[in-house]
């Protein structure tokens, strides 16, 4: 099952919830307000492998860590232009 993202309008509590795509949350699971949920944008992060790239594992990784670091800065800065 997919991974969502939700944030309350009522209490601003954000929370990651696991279901199916035809179903969708409705009530908050911190104040329980109905009819606020907003769902978040929410993008995973795709590891691809380097074939023929000759570098020692914890470079790699390094790497990986640094690239998702970034596309979560675009991130965040999209969500703060989009609640502006």
């Amino acid at each position: 099952m997919p991974l969502y993202a939700y944030e309350c309008d009522a209490c601003k509590n954000a929370f990651e919830s696991r279901h199916s795509v035809k179903e969708t949350l409705e009530k908050c699971t911190l104040c329980g307000a109905s009819q606020m949920l907003r769902r978040i944008p929410f993008v995973p992060v795709i590891v691809k492998k380097n074939k023929g790239v000759k570098a020692k594992t914890g470079e790699l990784v390094n790497k990986a860590i640094e690239e998702g670091r970034e596309e979560m800065k675009k991130e965040k800065n999209n969500r703060k232009e989009y609640e502006q």
